[in-house]
């Protein structure tokens, strides 16, 4: 019997198995959890090259899932853009980064305004560029080495807070999606990503969008392509949104718009003609409803009539409201549900979920009606202990109040930041609870969060973050621990 790799000991493993098992210590080999128990028990097995970690009473999790991030786009959000318009050749644009590169600290992001002249002049095909092609990240690595795509700091970012497993159920676009994987093929990516491919549905018409489907079958169809690092499956698709400002975000195609992904409006025949069509492929389907449910649920019932869809866990993104009759029809569909509590904290500003009061995003009564619920950030903010927080408080900050009470334990919240965005991926076997044989993605925290007071949760520090038993946040907390010597 091998020796495990590492051990960490002398804390709360909060285990999150089926038993809620809390423990002293876990040990590691190869990526996986081989125990956990008492201290002494695990000790005892540790050998000169196990790595031992004294936790010194904190807390150990399984590493939180982000059902929708935002991951790539997180820290653009709040830096403006150097203008380029009038800039016509790949040189032209390297200058402006390499003199931007001189001024701007290693580490941060440049930002550059869209090449093109607004509001309609925009580039959008490299033969608009005197060179036939766009700038590539060899030309820009060249001028600025020590300023790193937002793929990888805002993946780094979130591995800070804890986050070892992400979700992008909105979609990406082949351009995002592929800044993913080189940094995965350069090992940059130290969170794993899960992602539908968003699709181009207000540039396109029905028979283009439906080459894009046949194509994609082949790498997104069934439980998609790829690895435990970074996985394509499934398309985003529909969408009961503004058809104007979709038209208006279309004619920058192939450009997609700040969040990563193509925006979407489409009649309800159209999505159930096309949602047809990509359950036939085993393309499985992901609808943002902010603004209406019912819109996906019906589309739903139409394509399952005709391919079932039933075992296929189809999404509804954004669920903010759903009345029981709802709730009843999703679980007959097997869909999964993502919320974002955070909406909650600006209610005014989102959905009227001021308006709703205690009906709004009704994680409760979705959970009792057997419908899997996911917990997402939205990347505002990006902490999962902050979502946590707020799917259980509900606080309504621009009306200083709760909406409601959530009637949520505090371990069914951490469940649903930690476990239950793994039905998404089909990995709930896998990951998700800390138990001999599942990989070991473990999030330490400097306090316990089944016990601090509820308004600590949202500030808890996170210390250490471990993808598959290797460190990929934090610091020492105590150094390497001396091994035990025997009594006597």
């Amino acid at each position: 019997m091998l020796p495990p790799d590492l051990i960490l000991h002398s804390g709360k493993i909060i285990t999150l198995d089926a038993s809620s098992r809390l423990a002293q210590a876990i040990s590691v080999r190869s990526g996986h959890v081989v125990a956990v128990g008492d201290d002494a028990a695990l000790l005892k097995d540790a050998a000169p090259t196990t790595q031992l970690i004294d936790l010194e009473g904190r807390s150990v999790l399984p590493g939180f899932f982000d059902a929708h991030p935002h991951a790539d786009r997180e820290g653009l959000k709040a830096r403006g853009g150097i203008p380029i318009a009038g800039l016509h050749s790949v040189a032209d644009i390297v200058d402006v980064v390499k003199r931007a590169a001189q001024t701007t600290p290693a580490g941060e992001w440049i930002v550059l305004m869209p090449m093109g002249e607004p509001p309609h002049e925009y580039v959008s095909r490299p033969e608009q560029l005197t060179d036939g092609r766009f700038p590539n990240r060899h030309d820009l690595d060249a001028v600025a080495p020590d300023h790193a795509d937002s793929v990888r700091l805002g993946a780094q970012a979130y591995v800070a807070a804890g986050t070892t497993s992400l979700y992008e159920g909105h979609g990406l676009t082949p351009t995002v999606i592929r800044a993913y994987r080189e940094n995965a093929e350069r090992g940059a990516l130290p969170l794993r990503m899960h992602s539908p491919i968003s699709m181009p549905s207000a540039a396109f018409d029905d028979k283009r969008l439906l080459d894009l489907f046949y194509h994609y079958a082949g790498v997104a169809g069934g439980r998609g392509r790829g690895d435990d690092i970074l996985r394509v499956e499934g398309i985003n698709l529909g969408g009961h949104a503004d058809s104007t400002v979709a038209d208006i975000i279309a004619g920058g195609y192939p450009y997609d718009q700040w969040a990563g992904h193509f925006y979407q409006a489409m009649t309800p025949e159209r999505f159930v003609k096309l949602g047809i069509e990509a359950a036939r492929l085993g393309l499985r389907v992901n609808c943002v409803v902010s603004r209406d449910l019912e819109y996906a649920l019906t589309a739903y019932e139409a394509i399952d009539r005709e391919v079932p869809i039933r075992d296929r866990r189809w999404v509804v993104i954004h669920v903010n409201r759903a009345s029981d009759a709802q709730i009843r029809r999703m679980k007959a569909l097997g869909v999964i549900a993502t919320v974002v509590p955070g909406f909650l904290w600006m209610a005014g500003d989102r959905y009227g979920l001021d308006q709703l009061g205690e009906e709004a995003i009704p994680i409760r009564r979705m959970l009792d009606g057997g419908v899997p619920v996911a917990l997402s950030t939205d990347g505002v903010p990006y902490s999962m202990l902050w979502t946590a927080w707020e799917a259980i408080a509900r606080w309504d900050d621009d009306g200083q109040r709760r909406l409601g009470d959530s009637q949520l334990t505090r371990e069914e919240a951490l469940r649903m930041a930690a476990q239950s965005g793994h039905r998404l991926t089909w990995n709930e076997d896998r990951y998700g609870s800390l138990e001999i044989g599942k990989v070991a993605d473990m999030v330490v925290l400097a306090e316990d969060p089944l016990s601090c007071d509820l308004d600590r949760l949202k500030d808890v520090r996170v210390d250490r973050t471990f993808l598959g038993g290797r460190q990929v946040f934090g610091g020492e907390l105590a150094g390497r621990s001396k091994r035990p010597q025997p009594a006597g």
